[in-house]
This record gives C-alpha cells, structure tokens and sequence, in this order.
C-alpha cells in the first residue's frame, strides 16, 4: 500500500508543510559506495582497515532505522579485512523487522553474523559499570567484548524522542530492559533531557569511530558521514542549517504526520516518534492523523491500551511506565495524545485492530481527505519519525 501523497487530496492544498530537510536534498546514487567511502575517508579519524589488527573483533552497533539499510551496512563491510579478522558482528537494535534482517544478511558475506538485540533476553547480556544512582548497567555482551565498536547511527536532531545520535544509539537500544524502563522514565515523567545515562555509555564503552546517515524527505539515504562525533556534527551543520523551522504561531488543528521510507519504517515504535513530534504542533484538543503502511499487530504494551474504555488512565499510565518490553514507549505516548485530543491512523491493519486502542481507523486516502476537510487547519509532517518537536528548535 502506498502512502496517499499531498497532491491526492484536495483538502490539503492549504495545509501547512513542515518538511525536516529540505526537499531538494536527493538520494545518494551509490549508497554502498558512499558508505564505503566513508569509513575509508574518515573525519580526524584513520581508515578504518588501519585501526584493527589481525584477529580484532568488530562489532557494528546498529539503529534498523537507517534508511538504505543494506546497502549502508554492504559498504561498511567492504572497508574491513574480513580475512584478517576475529568475528564480525552486525547487531541491529530490536525494532528491526524480521525482512530487514533477511535483506541484511543476504547483503552480507556469510563470515558475518548478523544478530538482533533482544533486551529481555539477559543471557545475551554483560556488565558494563554502575550508573550515577548506583544501578548495573548492562549492555550486550557482543558489544563489551568487541575490540571495536562502530555505531552506525541516524543523524536524528537534537530534542527528537531517542538519545542524541552522538552518543552512539546505544543505551537504551542495546542495553537491557531496565534501562530503556529507565530512559522512558527520566524523559516521559521527569521531563528530563540531560540524556545521563547514554553519556555515560557512550563514555564507558569508549569508540571513537561512528557512521552517521542524513535522511532524506522521503526516507532515503542523502548522506553517510564516518569520524569521530565532534567531527560529524560540525561536517553536518550546513545540512541542519537549512532545515525548516515552524513559527510558534503555527499549532495546527490537526497534523497529518507521515511514516516515509520503506518497511522497516512501518513500526509501532515509529508510531510513538511521530505522535510525540505531532504534539507539539497540534492546538490543545485537536487531532493527530498518522500516515502509515503499518503491518504489525500491536502487542505488549500495546494491549493496555483496551483498559482505556474502563479503566482510570492515571492507573493505566503507571502500569505503562513499569512496563519494560519495546512497544511500552509507544504506548505511553499514545495515552497521553488521547488524553490531550485525538489520534487516528491509517494503516494495513484491519479497523477493529486500531480501534481496540481507542485509535480512530483510517482505510484509504479519501477517508484522509475527508479528515483534513473538516479541520479549519492542517499540517503535514513528512518522515515524522526522523523529526523532533517543534517547540523553538527546527525540525530537521
């Protein structure tokens, strides 16, 4: 099912575009070499084939979210002595759907091992240090064990739901269920984005080297950057100074807020990036409309969300922030947009599947059309999971 475009539906024409990156900000040609070009040619940073040794392990901390995926990871890859080396391992954060680790595999050669990180899965785990309040922090074992670890991470934007890019993505997606149970706490009921925990892993796991991807607006990768952080973050600064910003005078009545980019970006977790962008565009009381190719039954978490029509949300929202498993974040934001005003989504899943979420169900674009007429203002977001909110910061 293909996304409905803005030029599809008449009561859009005087919708409010919000585009992160500018649109004409095109796909790399050649991805896989691009990337392997990348780590080849780092910033302030040797060739990454002149910083290991023979019999080095390698481990490449991936976000599935990465547009291009494949292709990004296949360049990498070509850079390494692969002969020469210990065991290579690409480890994709848990919201990597099962055709995203196929399509990983089959782009790789079969000397590296391609796993999923399971954060309840704490067999699969080892211990880094202690945190600030004294709680272990774990992280998996292919990642404390390697002898270098290489993030290849999405260049999201300061203020966006996860951890900022520069600390390697991480903590809490490559770390165990209590701490993302922690994260989820510091940034949902203590409003905090020191982001203390991600330094502090960042820090103690001590890589120097990371690839950072730009997407573009329609979810494609538009540029690959390797080096240190600091180096990265100065390399991309023209990109983001270009990014558009919304004056604080344009909250919206509601906002279409679009899941752009292939299958990979059709998931819950992205879901809950876009509703927490969106909140911060739409006027008090109004509606929030994800666009999405979503597939994947809501579970987890998720189901609470039937206590909704019986239930005392306040209740239902501690019981959500005990919750550890990966779709509890999601379903936190999904309350607390309910509670402000609306939200409605279009997607592949049969309408009683979204509806038992106190979702309103979208099933095709004339039913968006219809939306966006009865609303005296609109907003459109594209890739709103790549976005952060709106408030005083561009959305990049």
């Amino acid at each position: 099912m293909k996304l409905p475009r803005l030029q599809d539906l008449p009561a859009a024409e005087s919708a409010i575009s919000w585009d992160f990156m500018p649109a004409g900000f095109q796909r790399l040609a050649e991805v896989r070499a691009a990337a392997q070009q990348a780590v080849e040619q780092p910033l302030h940073f040797p060739a990454v084939g002149d910083v290991v040794v023979p019999g080095d392990s390698v481990t490449l901390a991936v976000d599935p979210n990465v547009p291009n995926l494949p292709e990004v990871l296949a360049g990498i890859v070509d850079a390494l002595p692969l002969g020469e080396l210990g065991d290579v391992v690409v480890l994709l954060g848990e919201e990597a759907i099962e055709t995203s680790v196929q399509a990983v595999r089959d782009a790789l050669p079969e000397s590296v091992t391609v796993k999923r990180h399971d954060a309840s899965e704490q067999d699969a785990m080892a211990y880094l240090a202690a945190n600030q309040a004294g709680d272990p922090l774990y992280l998996h074992r292919d990642l404390t064990l390697a002898d270098l670890v290489i993030p290849v991470v999405l260049s999201r934007p300061h203020g966006a739901l996860d951890p900022d890019w520069n600390y390697g993505g991480i903590a809490p997606a490559l770390a165990d269920a209590t701490s993302r149970r922690r994260y989820r706490y510091e940034l949902l009921m203590r409003r905090s984005r020191e982001q203390t925990e991600p330094r502090q892993v960042a820090w103690l796991l001590g890589y120097q080297l990371m690839v950072a991807v730009t997407p573009t607006v329609e979810g494609d990768a538009y540029r690959i950057v390797a080096g240190t952080a600091d180096s990265i973050q100065d390399n991309l600064k023209p990109d983001t100074e270009q990014n558009r910003q919304p004056a604080a005078d344009h909250e919206v009545d509601l906002v279409v807020a679009y899941l752009d980019g292939d299958r990979q970006q059709q998931t819950w977790e992205n879901v809950g990036r876009a509703v927490y962008v969106a909140r911060s565009l739409v006027r008090p009381g109004g509606t929030i409309a994800i666009v999405s190719a979503l597939e994947q039954p809501p579970g987890g978490a998720l189901l609470r969300l039937r206590e909704l029509q019986s239930g005392d949300e306040e209740a239902l929202r501690k019981r959500l922030m005990k919750d550890s498993d990966r779709f509890s974040t999601a379903a936190t934001l999904l309350l607390d947009a309910q509670r402000e005003g609306r939200v409605v989504l279009y997607s592949r899943l049969p309408g009683e599947r979204v509806e038992q979420l106190g979702l309103g169900a979208l099933d095709s674009p004339q039913s968006l059309d219809r939306l966006i007429a009865e609303h005296e203002t609109a907003g459109v977001l594209r890739c709103a999971q790549y976005c952060s909110p709106g408030t005083g910061e561009a959305i990049r």
